[in-house]
Order: C-alpha cells, then structure tokens, then sequence
C-alpha cells in the first residue's frame, strides 16, 4: 500500500463545506488568545458559534467583545462562516469526569463490542480511519466527522 498524504484523507472523508470547522478547531488556541483554556468550542450550527466558558466573567466579558471576537475568527478563517455567538456556561470539571469515564469505558470494552462506537460511519469512512496510525489523531477526527455528519 502506498502511503498518501494527510490532505488527501481529509478531502476524502470531511465534505469541502465543513473543512473550515476543522481549521477553527485546530486553530481554537490560537484565535481565543488569553482565554484558552477557559472558553471551549461546544457546538457550530450553520453561523451561529456556541462558546462554552468556564466562568460566567468570561463569559460576560467576551459578549462584550463578541463583535471583535466574530471578525477575528473570520479575519482567520478567510471568510464570514461566523455570524452570531453565544455563551454558556459549562461546568468543566463534570465535562472532564464524562470525558474520562467514556474513555475508561471503551478501555473495558472488548475488540469485538466497540463496532458501536463507529455506528454513523460508512465501510469506506471506517477503512479511511483505519490507514492513520496515530490513536489520537484518528480518533480525534472520528469525532469530528461524526459531528459534521450530524449537522
């Protein structure tokens, strides 16, 4: 089998209209500046970005400068994906529990039981996944299909 580069995997899983969600979300750091690590992307429907905070501060403070916050994430994005932007609150803290009992669960989980981890993605979508050898990488952009799927 001939290795082909990453980019060719991404076009051929992630359809061309949701490949600029994948560019915010790698890119989330970088574009929130100060607040990494407090404000988390929790969802994106069409234009309509809903932040999570990890305080209501944060989260007063960024709807005062969410106009400013909409024109840098589409000042990086190279287009006006982004229109509107909400916030909530999340309890960080109960989201990590979640996400490590998830974790700890699929660890549990025979081989042969975990095909329902997979059960939104087509033969040819789960062989794609399976030519990336890096666990968190595929995994990673498992999820992140599985959400572009679902909008």
């Amino acid at each position: 089998m001939v290795a082909k580069p990453i980019n060719n995997f991404f076009k051929s899983i992630i359809p061309q209209e949701h490949r600029w969600k994948m560019i915010l979300l790698k890119n989330w750091d970088n574009i929130i500046g100060e607040f990494k690590g407090r404000v988390i992307i929790d969802r994106i429907q069409g234009d309509l970005l809903v932040l999570g905070v990890s305080h209501p501060v944060f989260a007063q403070e960024l709807f005062s400068d969410s106009d400013d916050l909409i024109k840098r994430i589409n000042k990086f994005l190279k287009e006006e994906k982004i229109k509107k932007i909400q916030f909530r609150h999340l309890n960080f803290e109960q989201i990590l529990k979640r996400k490590n009992s998830l974790e700890n669960k699929k660890r549990i989980a025979p081989e042969k039981n975990r095909t329902f981890e997979f059960i939104d993605l087509t033969m040819s979508e789960l062989e794609m996944l399976n030519r990336i050898n890096d666990k968190s990488l595929k995994e990673s952009l498992r999820k992140f299909y599985l959400r572009c799927k679902r909008e």
